[in-house]
């Protein structure tokens, strides 16, 4: 049992660990070495779902990470438990996806949200990645979207605006892009 009385769970890749280590008891269920350091206690996915207060959710979208947010995860939550995700997509099927929720299991987090089985989810990635003004999860009053923000780290953006301009010239030269568009 965590003696302490907010417990932060974060499924990541390790760089992303390290921010936030140390401000609160951190839980990881996999993906992360575990290293003193970090102070992070491994545990397996139910006993994640089981205990955590914040789930940030950071992992790349793999076999092993595909749908693991799905209506018998969030029936283990608590439902004071709120998630983040801002996992990185997997272009698939023309559409794009992330861990969270796979494309036809986003209706388990609508679910999750409306019956309040979970408190709240803030997604900076969802599916698709445009949604509609309409949209299921634009509605709900404990579901807050942004912008796919994730990289917003300053050598990603600068690698961005490089490839950018590189591209610009090419297109002006009349050669082939650097940088694929779409």
């Amino acid at each position: 049992m965590v003696s302490r009385h907010v417990t932060v769970v974060v499924v990541v890749v390790e760089g992303r660990l390290q921010f936030i280590a140390g401000a609160c008891h951190v839980w990881a269920a996999f993906g992360v070495w575990q290293r003193e350091e970090f102070e992070a206690e491994f545990v397996s996915f139910d006993e994640l779902l089981r205990q955590s207060d914040f789930l940030l959710v950071t992992c790349a979208l793999n076999k092993k990470t595909q749908g693991i947010f799905d209506e018998a995860a969030f029936a283990k939550m608590k439902n004071t438990a709120v998630i983040f995700n801002t996992s990185q997509g997997d272009k698939r099927k023309e559409k794009f996806c992330f861990c969270i929720i796979w494309c036809d299991q986003q209706e388990a987090l609508v679910k999750a949200l409306k019956t309040n089985q979970i408190r709240a989810a803030g997604l900076d990635v969802m599916t698709p990645e445009l949604l509609t003004p309409d949209h299921k999860l634009t509605t709900l009053p404990n579901c807050t979207l942004i912008p796919h923000i994730g990289s917003a780290e300053t050598s990603t953006r600068e690698d961005m605006a490089t490839l950018t301009a590189a591209n610009i010239i090419a297109g002006l030269e009349r050669k082939p892009l650097p940088g694929r568009l779409c």
